[in-house]
């Protein structure tokens, strides 16, 4: 049968109602909770993305079933496969195939290739098909059959009808229905402990599977190791395998970047202390980072190998509790930063944030510069003129806001609105600025995507470069990352604290895998990585 006469259909599994969805002769077809997106919605309750997954038609009626990120869960069933295996890539399939959405529990959907309904075939060689089948009568039929359509696929909508087409037409009073309802209700309550008690051990089965899928990764790595021998792999192998974001692509023959990341890797593994905030889930300070990195993995647009180093710019050494801390900038000056990733007052204003207030960092002169104004206002004028912008015409109100219990340093801060600690104007900010389609930055299909736009955040840093104008922007990352910034100024500030992010992604997960309870610390980091690239991560860098 030629394509043009069939269509892709997509059959429920029984336990989930059996409906058949289709015909769909488009070359794909989206699976997921946005009903604007996608062309089968399924309700967000049962963990489905806005967009989770895909089926692509080919020409030639091949089929594939493709993740729309790689952190959706799909998992497929090929031919007579009695287990499923999860997918993160594009994956061939055939009619009769199976997958699910979730877990190898969730919502399982049947592939068909079968033929086009007779009226639709009969249509399509009918002359008379097109603009008399434009019309309002014809507009308002088809949106009622998509409506009744919706409403009776999902189960408990049909049931409701029935019932009470039941009660209404006095059906339910008849003895035979009473004598099913009751057969039905003893069933209900011998079945109960019998359905939890399955439940419980369906559950256990996914966990030792689970356990399987990772004792098979791991037996993978040793065979693989023991081909190439620990001292073969590649730093930038290393750290595709313990961040899941495929930096190496950007690590990769770029020996100035490698070299930096590898010296702050190795520090930090001599020196975790200063970092021990970030493994202690009862501190606030692990909240504010959960809360940070909840919000970039719930954006969509923000591409994922950004998604993996970007939390990280809020794992600051020794954090502090609440808005400031002091930052280092690229003039190796101490100045303030503010909100969960420290921006100082001139990175915010390069990258185009409008309500940024002036502020300056004081040392150990909090008590007197308190109760002097003019001080304040003259320190206040110093950052102004670090951002290559004209005094500011009046005195401005300031207060200080301290950085430690101690009150012995602190941070003069002028009144007014600052979008740097709120996150819903930082993320606005991150999205316009490093978001997924922004000129001047690598594909967000490739691994070079995530460390360029790091790279971006602290380039904003430098007088000379500004980003405010998202159309004129003053430095293009499309090159690697070292000839990009050829030219700079404070090139080698701006590489080395990108690579501080990289091996705090690197480091601070292999630590949570190595030395730290696991079911805790994937609430604070998410997905952690696979422990065996970890130890031979820290055996190369402890050893080099």
């Amino acid at each position: 049968m030629a394509r043009d006469d069939t269509a892709l259909y997509l059959v429920l599994a029984p336990e989930f109602g059996g409906t058949r969805f289709g015909h769909f002769d488009q070359l794909e077809v989206r699976l997921g909770s946005d009903a604007q997106r996608c062309h089968i919605t399924l309700p967000e309750s049962l963990g489905v993305a806005k967009e989770h997954c895909k089926v692509i038609r080919n020409q030639d009626n091949s089929l594939l079933v493709a993740p729309s990120e790689r952190t959706a869960g799909v998992f497929v069933w090929k031919g007579d496969a009695r287990r499923p295996v999860q997918i993160q890539t594009p994956t061939a399939v055939r009619s009769g195939d199976s997958f699910a959405l979730v877990s190898p529990d969730g919502p399982k959907f049947f592939l068909e290739i079968g033929p086009l309904p007779a009226s639709v075939l009969q249509a399509r060689r009918s002359p008379a098909r097109g603009r008399a089948n434009l019309t309002a009568a014809k507009f308002a039929q088809e949106v009622r059959r998509f409506i009744v359509a919706r409403l009776y696929t999902f189960s408990l909508v049909s049931l409701a009808g029935r019932a009470w087409h039941m009660v209404q037409s006095g059906m339910i009073w008849q003895p035979r229905f009473i004598i099913s309802a009751m057969v039905i209700m003893s069933g209900w309550m011998m079945a109960a402990p019998a359905g939890c008690t399955a439940w419980w051990y369906s559950k256990k089965t996914v966990e030792v599977e689970e356990k399987a899928n990772t004792c098979e990764q791991d037996l993978a790595y040793v065979k693989q190791l023991g081909k190439t021998g620990i001292e073969n792999y590649t730093f930038d192998q290393l750290a595709d395998q313990v961040t899941a974001g495929n930096i190496g692509a950007a690590l990769a023959k770029n020996d100035e970047l490698i070299g930096a990341v590898k010296r702050r890797a190795q520090a930090l593994i001599g020196d975790v202390e200063p970092y021990s905030w970030i493994f202690d889930d009862t501190r606030d300070t692990v909240e504010d980072f959960v809360a940070f990195r909840t919000l970039v993995q719930k954006s969509e647009s923000i591409d994922p190998y950004t998604k993996e180093l970007l939390p990280f710019l809020a794992a600051t050494r020794a954090r502090t509790l609440g808005e400031w801390e002091k930052v280092l900038d690229s003039d190796e000056a101490l100045t303030c930063g503010r909100g969960p990733i420290r921006l100082t007052y001139r990175q915010a204003k390069r990258l185009g944030m409008a309500d940024v207030a002036l502020d300056a960092y004081v040392g150990n002169d909090v008590d007197a510069v308190a109760n002097n104004e003019e001080d304040r206002w003259a320190r206040l004028k110093q950052t102004a003129a670090g951002n290559l912008e004209p005094e500011p015409p009046v005195l401005l109100p300031s207060n200080i806001a301290n950085l430690n219990q101690q009150a012995s340093e602190g941070c003069i801060v002028a009144d007014g609105d600052d979008e740097r600690a709120n996150n819903g104007k930082l993320l606005k900010m991150l999205v316009a600025q490093i978001g997924r389609d922004v000129d001047g930055l690598p594909s967000a299909e490739t691994g070079k995507a995530g460390v360029a736009r790091i790279a971006k955040l602290y380039a904003a840093d430098r007088p000379e470069v500004s980003f405010a104008d998202a159309k004129a922007a003053q430095l293009s990352l499309l090159k690697p990352l070292n000839v990009a910034l050829e030219g700079t100024p404070k090139k080698e500030w701006i590489i080395d604290r990108t690579a501080e992010v990289v091996a705090r992604a690197m480091v601070l997960r292999c630590e949570a895998v190595l030395n730290k309870d696991a079911a805790k610390m994937e609430a604070i980091f998410g997905k952690l990585p696979n422990a065996l690239p970890c130890l031979v991560l820290y055996y190369k860098l402890t050893k080099s």
